[in-house]
């Protein structure tokens, strides 16, 4: 196998860095609505959406560059990868399996159907690392979130999502109830025959 470089498909490099700056723009204009959402964190708006967008872009900008068939399959790719990121930006929790099994069908059928019937080539080859990029991206938050007990978990769900006023008067009912229990350990009462 030989890697050789199509001076056509050069135009590819421009897309990803289009693409990664809509990306920039699309989460600094959405920043509100973002931080919002369960189900994207600032990871994800600043290093996940761009990469899958830069990808998007490439494959969009190499349509006037490829075959027939391979427009009409970078064309829903592109597609596709957009719609996981407007996904993503909605606070859909799903976009992130999208985004790891797009790239990686990509990848997958890059290597696949390209390799043996085309040479592989240097743009493309880079346009593949971005997207594996993308689903290391994505993946990251899942596999870097503390694991916590259930009870624990609930616990600290209520005090993030808790205003302040709530929380310090349940913290005064804690307070409360503990100094009743050993209030009451301390000093049982008197019909228990002391």
């Amino acid at each position: 196998m030989s890697v050789h470089l199509v001076q056509a498909y050069v135009i590819a490099i421009a897309g990803l860095g289009v693409g990664a700056a809509v990306g920039l723009i699309v989460t600094a204009a959405f920043r509100p609505t973002i931080s919002r959402t369960r189900a994207m964190r600032d990871w994800d708006a600043w290093v996940t959406v761009p990469l899958l967008l830069a990808a998007a872009g490439a494959h969009l900008i190499l349509i006037t560059q490829v075959g027939l068939q391979r427009q009409v399959l970078f064309g829903l790719y592109g597609v596709a990868l957009i719609g996981t990121a407007v996904f993503a930006v909605a606070g859909l929790a799903i976009w992130r399996l999208a985004a790891v099994i797009f790239p990686a069908g990509s990848i997958a059928a890059y290597f696949y159907f390209a390799l043996p019937e085309h040479q592989a080539d240097y743009i493309g080859l880079l346009v593949k690392v971005v997207e594996l990029a993308a689903i290391v991206a994505a993946l990251v938050p899942v596999f870097a979130r503390k694991r916590v007990p259930p009870a624990i978990a609930g616990w600290r769900r209520e005090i993030q999502g808790a205003p302040r006023r709530r929380l310090s008067q349940g913290a005064t009912r804690t307070t409360n109830r503990f100094s009743e229990l050993s209030r009451a350990a301390l000093y049982p009462p008197a019909s228990q025959g002391r």
